[in-house]
């Protein structure tokens, strides 16, 4: 055997040049690089359809929320788990109502949190480093409850407050780090192989325990799917990865229990919540980084009250929301 004819098959021991073949299972572990610096932008839109009283016409509304985010990696650690910084300047979000201009509210986050992330997309410590003003104490978080409130606006903000707030940002992928795609897909410990599924937690909704009467908190889990390796819009192998996850509850108990009622018969009747969710993610195929990510979502909840037939309030929610990364940058070290 001559040395070019020996080319193909050093390759292919060395580990270069591998193609995954049919049935194989692959590591889909993330793979960072110290210093590197991922500058990652996220844009969601929400629409929200409301219905009340004796309104026969679902009266709409537009909610976009846009922010960039940073992942300075700082340092290897143990096991692929790197020291990282993560930083959101800020985050901007347009209301646009029928018959309204559209408002725009821009909220100066400056976050900035120091934290280990593993090779799964886990956040597993996080050290607070976002600078404090002692002359605005306070005023963030207030200013980022107003932002979440015009997200829940409406009688069901009175009703559940937090909780349908979590379901709308949900809705919009913009939640907290659980539950946005800042640090998605969550990978598989082990091995996979195309069709393989696996399952995360990304948030908790309240549902009846099938013993009693009471209410308990349930897990909210995506269910991922490894689709293998294809090629995106531009030509380019990607390995894509797909998540779904759907709920459907009756809160009226739950509201019951926020509002100190003793039971769900009096002031709320019913209080139905569905929403569901998609995404696909594209990621790398040699680091596994997240390249591009689209995901769309769908709900409706109802509020019933007292001997109403009908409901007091119908709200429809569609949401779509887009992450992609802009590119990668290396620190200058001295």
């Amino acid at each position: 055997m001559n040395l070019l004819s020996m080319i193909p098959l050093v390759l292919a021991t060395s580990g270069l040049n591998r193609v995954q073949t049919e049935g194989e299972a692959i590591s889909l572990s993330r793979k960072f690089l110290a210093n590197q610096v991922l500058d990652y932008s996220v844009e969601g839109s929400l629409t929200v359809e409301q219905r009340s009283g004796e309104l026969q016409t679902f009266i709409p509304e537009d909610i976009t929320q846009r922010y960039g985010f940073t992942l300075t990696i700082q340092k290897p650690k143990v096991d692929g788990i790197v020291q990282a910084l993560y930083e959101r300047p800020n985050i901007t979000q347009v209301t646009e109502s029928a018959g309204e201009a559209p408002q725009t509210i821009k909220i100066p986050l400056k976050y900035k949190l120091q934290m280990d992330v593993s090779p799964v997309n886990d956040v597993l410590d996080i050290v607070d480093l976002t600078p404090k003003d002692p002359k605005k104490k306070g005023s963030q978080q207030r200013t980022l409850r107003v932002l979440q409130d015009n997200l829940t606006d409406n009688v069901a903000a009175g009703l559940l407050g937090q909780f349908v707030g979590e379901m709308y940002r949900l809705a919009l992928f913009t939640g907290n780090l659980d539950s946005s795609m800042d640090f998605a897909p969550k990978l598989p410990l082990e091995k996979v192989k195309v069709g393989d599924t696996w399952k995360r937690t990304v948030g908790f909704t309240p549902q009846k325990n099938k013993a009693d009467a009471n209410q308990a908190v349930q897990r909210l889990d995506y269910t991922f799917t490894y689709k293998g390796k294809m090629k995106n819009s531009a030509g380019k192998d990607i390995l894509r990865i797909s998540a779904d996850f759907s709920t459907k509850a009756d809160l009226a108990a739950y509201a019951a229990q926020l509002l100190g009622e003793k039971n769900a018969s009096g002031e709320i009747k019913k209080l139905p919540l569905e929403l569901s969710a998609a995404i696909d993610f594209d990621l790398d195929p040699i680091s596994h980084h997240t390249l591009r990510a689209t995901a769309k979502s769908q709900g409706k909840f109802e509020i019933y009250v007292g001997s109403a037939s009908n409901a007091i309030l119908q709200t429809n929610l569609r949401g779509r929301t887009t992450l992609k990364l802009n590119k990668i940058n290396s620190v200058k070290t001295k």
